[in-house]
């Protein structure tokens, strides 16, 4: 049986799972044991079980392995892109969970009548990606184009 099992059987899965969030500090349990005194004592049970929880480590979560695997994969793709579709979304989750991503298969740079022959929702994905992946390329591609729309 798990902590949360012990927790669950004990009567108190509601409050601890709220006690027990990664990331907050919350001594709600302490609390309402020493505001209820002997009536408190599910509380303290909680607070023990919570004290048996190991610490959590965000560089061990599910999230961070899916994507750690997940560039391992893209890393190795050899298929041409048939879509930019989703392609910003990806790179800033990468950018949020402090992952570098780097994906050799897309270009880093473009020319206009390349960027003129996409449909605009992948001109304009391909254009977030670039901002994010290559932003001196993409702030000297989008001064240049200016300059030309400059009387």
């Amino acid at each position: 049986m798990t902590i949360f099992d012990d927790v669950y059987n004990a009567g108190g899965i509601e409050i601890f799972s709220m006690a027990t969030v990664p990331f907050v500090k919350i001594t709600l349990l302490n609390e309402l044991s020493s505001i209820l005194g002997e009536k408190g004592a599910i509380f303290e049970q909680l607070e023990k079980y919570k004290s048996e929880l190991p610490v959590y480590s965000f560089e061990k979560s599910d999230l961070v392995l899916f994507a750690n695997s997940l560039k391992t994969k893209l890393a190795k793709r050899t298929l041409p892109v048939s879509s930019y579709q989703g392609l910003e979304f990806l790179c800033k989750w990468f950018k949020e969970l402090k992952i570098p991503l780097s994906l050799p298969f897309i270009q880093n740079t473009i020319h206009i009548n390349d960027l003129l022959q996409l449909e605009i929702q992948e001109a304009k994905e391909f254009m977030l990606y670039l901002q994010l992946n290559n932003p001196s390329f993409f702030k000297g591609f989008i001064n240049k184009k200016l300059q030309c729309f400059q009387l």
